[in-house]
């Protein structure tokens, strides 16, 4: 415990109690570790919160990869579909929320197959709200110009890019 210099929670109770938490304990053993709140989740949190626009779109991908995971039928037959049309994906990737990167990555692979699944959905009327998601707002977002900056962008740490240029995007703002 004594080569121990630092360590990071996520704030949860039983890691940050004040009687008998983990880091409580850890610290008990060696009084000089620095004990710091994740970087990652805190930027998490942030994104939570960040924009309105951001969230509702969140919300309706979100939504529209949970209809299609959630019936195995679906499911296959948008396998299929993808497989048809030549796709490197043939699945949506299912957003989780105590996974903190799996927002960005559940919107990148929606936004590689925004094509075949609006071309899926036509032919299923009854589905076809789900795709009322701000194209112009994707465009802008993710064209293959922005792509380029945000992957070679040295600040790009362990985040997902769209929680990393959110995120930067705040800091602008406030500062």
């Amino acid at each position: 415990m004594k080569n121990i210099t630092s360590c990071a929670a996520d704030g949860a109770p039983n890691m940050m109690g004040k009687k008998n938490g983990c880091l409580k304990l850890m610290k008990d053993a060696n009084p000089e570790m620095l004990l710091v709140h994740c970087v990652i989740h805190r930027q998490n949190l942030i994104a939570k919160n960040i924009s309105p626009v951001l969230n509702e779109v969140l919300h309706t991908v979100i939504k529209c990869v949970n209809v299609i995971k959630a019936s195995a039928k679906c499911e296959r037959l948008f396998k299929l579909f993808c497989e048809e049309q030549n796709e490197d994906h043939v699945r949506f990737l299912l957003h989780t929320e105590v996974r903190w990167l799996s927002k960005g990555n559940c919107l990148k692979r929606l936004m590689e197959l925004f094509d075949t699944l609006s071309d899926f959905l036509n032919d299923k009327p009854e589905m076809k709200p789900l795709l009322t998601i701000d194209v112009v707002f994707f465009e802008i977002t993710y064209s293959p110009k922005s792509r380029e900056n945000r992957h070679s962008s040295p600040c790009r740490c362990h985040t997902s890019s769209f929680e990393d240029t959110a995120f930067q995007r705040e800091l602008m703002k406030t500062g």
